[in-house]
């Protein structure tokens, strides 16, 4: 087999997170010219059935014709051209652009994957010895997989892959956010074979607090509605109601509950929300990430359950959320 399709298999690996089957070369029967020009290859990502097109001539035709063969050759193949993804090491910058403009996906090892049936857009790759640039505050998926980490949802040292199916997570997603937490310099990766490993240097103790001022509330938005009506996905309780029931802290009036703000917008479609606290109500806080996939209690998770009280200067809300603190073993590690 050539050596491009493996560097080709190793470089989506290491790119998506997800696991790549050794490609397999298909024998179809193809016009003379396009059996010239490519030589197809079975591929899997992830469990996707998808397909490796690697280049046999020394020069790549304009993009325009090029994609016209590649789409007639996925026709004789009897795939999705979607699905079939052109793996090359001699690609200019124009036709790169041109290429996107086009949606054909393509791959320069260890350069640049454009495959948009993996969920990804264009994404040039940064020399691995550079840390990405971090963000102000991480991304809600980046924040949900470092908690499950804090939480020990997820244990270190973890391959990348292992991110996606407890977080439901996609598998470039799941590679984006283990770049967002070691590009930050919360977590770091090694790699090992075919697989990325997130590991720690320090405590969880210390990472957490490194971690302070990339956290955000979880918190988008607070509707009121009435009890009869809270949907059945607002099932976590939260805020000072969940502080309440875990410490000393004296219940609010309303009871409060947590979901997945993308859940209200079908959910929530036919409820009335009330503008002002009243007798038979709730608040529901809408997330921006799902709670329940961070909770294996009726309450929503500690840590985000700090998060979202810590703009609160109440000193009685303080204090609980410092005992809540001290039940989790890692603190004092």
């Amino acid at each position: 087999m050539e050596g491009i399709i493996l560097q080709f298999a190793d470089f989506v690996t290491k790119t998506t997170g997800a696991p790549v089957t050794v490609p397999a070369p298909l024998h179809p029967t193809l016009p003379q010219y396009l059996e010239a020009l490519y030589r197809p290859y079975a591929v899997a990502v992830g469990g996707q059935a998808l397909c490796a097109i690697e280049t046999m001539a020394p020069e790549l035709p304009p993009p325009g014709r090029l994609v016209k063969q590649l789409r007639r050759l996925s026709e004789q193949l009897q795939r999705d051209p979607d699905t079939c993804c052109l793996v090359t090491d001699h690609l200019d910058a124009y036709s790169r652009r041109r290429l996107v403009e086009l949606k054909q996906p393509f791959c320069l090892p260890g350069q640049q994957l454009y495959w948009p049936a993996l969920g990804a857009i264009q994404t040039r790759i940064r020399d691995q010895r550079r840390p990405a640039p971090p963000g102000e505050h991480l991304s809600p998926a980046a924040q949900q997989a470092l908690l499950a980490i804090l939480l020990r949802r997820i244990a270190l040292p973890s391959a990348i892959t292992a991110l996606a199916k407890p977080l439901h997570l996609s598998p470039i997603t799941a590679s984006r956010v283990a770049a967002e937490l070691t590009g930050s310099g919360l977590l770091q990766v090694e790699d090992k074979g075919r697989h990325r490993w997130l590991q720690s240097k320090q405590t969880l103790a210390a990472v957490w607090a490194q971690a302070q001022p990339r956290l955000r509330d979880p918190i988008m938005r607070i509707v009121r509605v009435r009890v009869a009506h809270r949907p059945p996905q607002a099932r976590l309780l939260a805020g000072e109601a969940a502080l309440a029931e875990q410490t000393m802290l004296a219940p609010p009036p309303l009871p409060t509950y947590a979901m997945a703000h993308l859940d209200w917008r079908a959910a929530g479609r036919d409820v009335e929300v009330i503008e002002h606290d009243d007798d038979g109500l709730c608040r529901i806080e809408l997330w921006r990430y799902p709670p329940e996939r961070l909770s294996e209690s009726p309450y929503v998770d500690p840590l985000s359950l700090v998060l979202s009280l810590r703009k609160l200067e109440d000193e009685r809300v303080m204090q609980a959320t410092r005992a809540l603190m001290e039940t989790l073993p890692w603190l004092a590690a």
